[in-house]
């Protein structure tokens, strides 16, 4: 129910940003399940990905790091990378004809 909070800034952003002529994304999966990402959500995320240009919200880190577990106790960094680099989560992106880009390519 946060976003509820979050949708008035939200839509004041996005008419920001249009009237800047700045693209972004328009949908985001993963705020909610920060430092969770696991592949089976993940995957689940892309079988229901709307048209149009949405971020995936990933912290993912390839080791552990007393910082971090002290700045989020209970994220999942490492397996969060690990879901990034899953031959399995490669597979259904390519399967899915689903294109990876930067905020550059915007």
């Amino acid at each position: 129910m946060s976003w509820l909070f979050l949708w008035p800034w939200l839509a004041l952003l996005r008419r920001q940003l249009r009237h800047a002529r700045v693209r972004s994304n328009q949908f985001i999966f993963g705020m909610n399940d920060s430092g969770n990402m696991n592949l089976d959500l993940v995957l689940g995320f892309l079988r229901n990905l709307p048209p149009g240009i949405t971020e995936i919200y990933f912290h993912p880190a390839s080791r552990h790091d007393s910082e971090l577990d002290r700045a989020a106790k209970n994220y999942r960094y490492q397996e969060e990378f690990a879901t990034l680099t899953s031959p399995t989560l490669r597979q259904a992106l390519q399967a899915s004809g689903i294109q990876c880009i930067s905020f550059r390519d915007l």
